[in-house]
């Protein structure tokens, strides 16, 4: 999640034309999509492991331990340093998103998850809480993987993670799982990128698969992404829901594109 480093004026304008378009419930007419709505979006149910990960997210916010700011996705080696307080304030998924992110692996129940940009943990911690049989989770920082492994240590959380660039990991991880249930893409924030990262994915992808990417607003080019992603062969429906997007294979979807406000 690094919406953080978009000005808060551009942001606000992205917005803004997000909304112009999108719908609620009430103008939803797809059963499959306002199941999504109900179940996903609109639960309210408690998390029982939130009240633990959230208290962590504080204490985070709070560390001023010094990392270098060297950025694998951006493939960037700068010299200089930058604060756990700092990369949990911008970089993390909020409170409400991980919420969402759980609640969708509890919706469609993948056996194996694939994240793509572990950071400090938090967001891998509320997918490992969920359930899923699997979560295999990459980071190119080897400070955020062991602050990640820290954080799920803690939590007595399951995961598998990998330290180093995506590249470098994704052909041993997907050979060893085979095919791809869910993938959460948070990491090298890029057209180029995200497009080559899915290309990768998209062998290994079934019906039931969801992939879901951060950040489809950041930037015209992530924009960009997103438009050739939820037109791409096998595509069968996509959501928008501003700070990421869907996208679903299953045959007999209308082949929408939904822009969802909640």
């Amino acid at each position: 999640m690094l919406a953080g480093n978009m000005s808060k004026l551009a942001q606000l304008q992205r917005y803004l034309h997000f909304r112009k378009g999108s719908l609620n419930r009430h103008g939803v007419h797809s059963p499959f999509v306002f199941e999504f709505i109900e179940k996903v979006l609109r639960n309210r149910g408690s998390i029982p492991e939130a009240m633990e990960i959230e208290a962590i997210r504080r204490r985070l916010l709070k560390d001023r331990t010094l990392i270098s700011t060297m950025d694998p996705g951006a493939g960037s080696t700068a010299a200089g340093s930058r604060s756990i307080q700092n990369v949990a304030k911008r970089s993390l998924s909020s409170r409400d998103q991980c919420r969402i992110l759980y609640r969708i692996v509890k919706h469609f129940t993948p056996s194996t998850v694939i994240e793509f940009g572990t950071c400090l943990g938090i967001s891998t911690a509320y997918l490992s809480a969920a359930g899923c049989e699997r979560l295999i989770s990459m980071e190119g920082h080897p400070d955020l993987f062991k602050g990640a492994e820290k954080v799920l240590s803690s939590l007595d959380l399951k995961a598998e993670l990998h330290e180093g660039l995506f590249d470098a990991s994704l052909d041993n991880i997907i050979n060893d799982v085979g095919k791809v249930d869910m993938a959460f893409i948070d990491g090298h924030h890029t057209e180029e990128a995200t497009l080559h990262y899915y290309d990768r994915l998209r062998p290994h992808l079934h019906e039931n698969s969801v992939i879901i990417f951060d950040d489809i607003h950041w930037s015209d080019g992530m924009e960009r992404a997103w438009e050739t992603l939820k037109r791409s062969e096998g595509v069968t429906l996509s959501i928008d829901l501003f700070w990421c997007g869907l996208l679903f294979f299953k045959k007999g979807l209308s082949g929408e594109h939904f822009k969802l406000h909640y």
